[in-house]
């Protein structure tokens, strides 16, 4: 498998195992193992880029789909073994990293009281302490299952053009824009595992992020944006529960935030 592949589906297996791990120190824990993840991509990435490779964001299966956290963890640590590359620097930091964090999730399965069960796929379609009519909680899923998609596909997508700018500016728009779709996925991927509903994203097509006019994808952004912003004020509305609308309508000020951003790339 190329190896850029093997680290996108080994952070995919690290990032969605988080949503699905119940116990806050564990989802936590995992969490952070992602990010480190996310960042050794980033330098593969632009390995890649200095010895004129083509990297692409295709995944096979992935096993998460798990019963408990024991399960999950020992399926999630035999991803953590990638291969050496022709970097000796780069490739010791992501061996000593991987390295260590599959010795914590091999630690974490000798225990019993790190075993929990996890329901994050059981399809339950229930929101824990909400009552939702089913009109709102139909709403309410179809939201996620739309909007985790499209922020996978927004990191993707500003990763790979962040990857390839020459401008500092757009780098730190990307990076920004990044850092808020990340965001956004974790809080829809957490309420999707509270829901029973949590899936891995499907894969984005290289049409997607492989951008030729920069002044009509930032236009189409700016386009979506607003139709998400609209998303997200309608569910507030169409919720009714205090909690959840007043998350809602923090993510659509987010949103017209991205616009502002985006602008700045014209």
């Amino acid at each position: 498998m190329d190896l850029f592949q093997y680290k996108h589906e080994q952070w995919l297996s690290l990032l969605f195992g988080s949503f699905a791990t119940p116990d806050a120190m564990l989802k936590s824990e995992l969490y952070e193992f992602a990010k480190i993840s996310f960042r050794h991509l980033k330098w593969i990435a632009r390995h890649y880029k200095n010895h004129n490779r083509y990297f692409h964001f295709r995944h096979d299966a992935i096993p998460i789909v798990q019963g408990d956290t024991h399960s999950l963890y020992d399926s999630t640590q035999a991803l953590l073994q990638t291969r050496e590359i022709d970097d000796a620097a780069l490739s010791e930091r992501i061996q000593s990293d991987e390295h260590y964090m599959r010795q914590v999730l091999r630690e974490r399965c000798e225990h019993t009281k790190h075993k929990h069960p996890i329901t994050a796929f059981e399809r339950h379609m229930h929101y824990p302490d909400k009552i939702l009519e089913r009109p709102q909680r139909d709403a309410l899923i179809r939201f996620l299952f739309e909007e985790s998609y499209k922020e996978y596909e927004l990191i993707l997508t500003y990763f790979y053009m962040q990857t390839y700018t020459d401008s500092i500016a757009h780098y730190e728009v990307f990076t920004d824009l990044i850092d808020e779709s990340y965001y956004h996925l974790q809080a829809f991927g957490n309420m999707m595992s509270l829901m029973g509903i949590l899936s891995l994203p499907r894969e984005v097509h290289e049409l997607s992020y492989k951008v030729g006019d920069m002044h009509t994808f930032i236009l189409k952004g700016i386009d979506e944006e607003h139709v998400a912003k609209e998303e997200c004020r309608a569910l507030a509305d169409a919720v009714k529960d205090p909690e959840l609308s007043a998350f809602f309508d923090c993510i659509n000020a987010q949103e017209a935030y991205h616009i502002e951003l985006m602008k700045r790339l014209l």
